[in-house]
């Protein structure tokens, strides 16, 4: 393995220990003991799920209203530049959490 890969293995365990750890205190939050209750309030095509999608349309809207057009942004190329890529990513989130929001129905 090379130090790229390497580097980008210990980012992805990580990023995955902390999405696990963080997983943990949200089902402490909801008072649950297990991923399929909390999938039942925020899975794919529940109200959480859309919830969720709402807000990074509010997050995209706003970096672009007060980020993206802000005249500090605009009067530097690579600001700007690092600012429309972070907006990018923030659109394709947007697109990532609608196609999951409609991979199943409400769970009943």
């Amino acid at each position: 393995m090379d130090l790229n890969q390497d580097m980008k293995s210990t980012e992805t365990s990580r990023v995955e220990t902390q999405r696990l750890h963080d997983l943990a205190v949200t089902r402490e939050c909801f008072n649950v003991t297990s991923d399929e209750a909390l999938a039942q309030r925020f899975g794919p095509g529940t109200h959480g799920m859309h919830e969720l999608w709402d807000r990074v349309h509010v997050l995209n809207d706003n970096w672009h209203d007060f980020v993206i057009e802000h005249a500090s942004c605009l009067l530097h190329a690579d600001l700007y530049a690092e600012a429309d890529r972070i907006g990018t990513l923030i659109s394709r989130f947007y697109q990532m959490v609608g196609q999951k929001d409609s991979e199943a129905s409400p769970t009943s």
